[in-house]
């Protein structure tokens, strides 16, 4: 089997998720301290027989980017524990696999819970659907959609410890404080808009 490249993978996901100038930029802020130390050493690197600047500076942005995929994999490998098919739902449900995919389908057209494609099939987060209410979504799905998108970010913040919830996970939070879990969403999107990774990638 063909590896994966996991950088071009994580590329494509910042490009799809729309978000890659501002990750790319905060990977660059990351090293600027190191590079602004290189840049001032002049001449000495030559002198001492090291690298010249230009070199480490590229190694200091591919080490940068490397984290970066890093702890997207790892997230991604996360997100992907709490994911379901139709079928699967289905039997926890008591239903037909057609008469929930039925219902994933609409859910998801008004955006009341998104999916995720994993190994040529289609997958459903099922901490977003309300056990006690037939498997319906919760009703703050849809606002998170809204403020996060419905891709793969948005399926690695879920199960994500978050800082802004006391470091609790916003999936276990749907159910029993559903305002906070909006707020940490809404707190995320505004690190992202200021150049920030937050929790939405962690």
């Amino acid at each position: 089997m063909k590896k994966k490249n996991l950088g071009s993978t994580f590329d494509s996901w910042l490009r799809d998720e729309g978000i890659y100038e501002e990750a790319t930029a905060n990977a660059m802020r990351r090293v600027s301290d190191r590079q602004d130390l290189i840049r001032s050493s002049g001449n000495v690197f030559a002198d001492m027989g090291l690298p010249d600047a230009a070199a480490l500076d590229a190694k200091a942005r591919q080490r940068a980017r490397r984290i970066e995929a890093r702890m997207m994999a790892k997230a991604i490998r996360e997100s992907l524990k709490h994911l379901r098919t139709a079928s699967e739902i289905a039997e926890l449900a008591g239903v037909s696999p057609e008469t929930m995919q039925h219902n994933l389908d609409q859910w998801k057209a008004e955006r009341l819970i998104f999916s995720v494609e994993q190994e040529g099939a289609e997958h459903f987060p099922l901490y977003a659907l309300d056990a006690r209410e037939n498997y319906r979504p919760y009703p703050a799905v849809k606002e998170i959609i809204r403020i996060l998108g419905a891709g793969l970010g948005t399926a690695s913040w879920f199960p994500a410890s978050n800082g802004f919830l006391d470091n609790e996970r916003p999936m276990d939070l749907l159910a029993s404080d559903s305002d906070e879990v909006i707020a940490a969403a809404r707190d995320a999107m505004e690190e992202i808009s200021h150049g920030c990774r937050g929790d939405i990638d962690e």
